[in-house]
């Protein structure tokens, strides 16, 4: 909100007239388009925390900006990364556009309490090696995915200083030599986050649960405005229900995002059982 007050007023500066909410519909088409050219799962909810997870990758891949994504469980991190680099395969790309940009190679690194300095040297190694190599004869971006990075901070080697230099290499280099995503479920400390993009997604909403489910229950049936009519105060129940629940359960996210999926999925299923059992 703030953020999108204040590119109002720095358009306004220049003469040029867009209110918060334009500039909030301009956002949305922007991230519409790109999830629009990709392949997606059946019932893939185009929810607001996948649209920005899926536009924010794309533009910190190209520009070599480091970036972390922090959001709790079902906050659709991993899929938007799973999205990106099924999609964007440079030449090989189903979308005339995608076939334009790089293809995406990832690399991951699986964060843990285990994690060494070393381990994640090696991977970015890897992914320099594999990206000097390659992009001589092909438009590839190698991206390293520190996933659950913020585990790695419970590691009792400390990797993670190690990404000091690695995000913000010293002269000459200008900028990293691959992009680097990191997705955590908490957030890293400050001589991490200051070093990159801090994505940091807050707890989905009522209206957000409301369309994510409308997405699972309703898109793939061919009654969906009649269904949906049908169903929309069940679903704004059991969204305002589980809002309440996140508030007043005794152990913080013991039941999160994956269960509330998991729930309306479930309800689906047993509409469908119940359907075909009465045929």
């Amino acid at each position: 909100m703030e953020y999108r007050r204040r590119m109002s007023k720095i358009f306004r500066k220049y003469n040029a007239y867009l209110t918060d909410e334009h500039f909030k519909d301009m956002l949305y088409d922007e991230q519409k388009d790109w999830i629009d050219r990709m392949t997606c799962p059946p019932a893939t909810a185009q929810n607001e925390a996948l649209l920005e997870n899926v536009l924010i990758m794309i533009v910190c891949i190209m520009t070599r900006i480091p970036v972390f994504i922090i959001g709790a469980p079902g906050s659709s991190k991993s899929l938007s990364m799973r999205l990106v680099s099924s999609n964007l395969r440079g030449v090989d790309s189903e979308n005339a556009y995608f076939k334009t940009l790089p293809q995406v190679i990832v690399i991951p690194h699986q964060g843990s309490s285990t994690s060494t300095s070393d381990g994640i040297e090696k991977v970015f190694q890897k992914a320099t090696k594999f990206q000097e190599a390659r992009s001589r004869n092909f438009n590839v971006q190698a991206v390293v995915l520190l996933d659950e990075v913020g585990l790695a901070e419970t590691s009792p080697f400390n990797p993670l200083k190690v990404l000091h230099g690695l995000l913000e290499p010293s002269y000459p280099e200008k900028e990293p030599k691959v992009a680097v995503i990191g997705i955590s479920n908490w957030r890293l400390d400050n001589s991490k986050s200051s070093r990159a993009l801090l994505v940091q997604r807050p707890q989905l909403d009522e209206n957000d649960l409301v369309g994510t489910a409308e997405a699972l229950l309703l898109k793939n049936n061919k009654d969906w405005y009649f269904v949906k009519n049908q169903k929309q105060q069940k679903i704004q129940d059991i969204a305002r229900a589980y809002t309440q629940y996140q508030k007043n359960q005794k152990y913080p996210n013991f039941h999160g995002l994956r269960d509330y999926y998991a729930l309306i999925k479930s309800l689906d299923k047993k509409e469908l059982t119940r359907k075909s059992s009465t045929v």
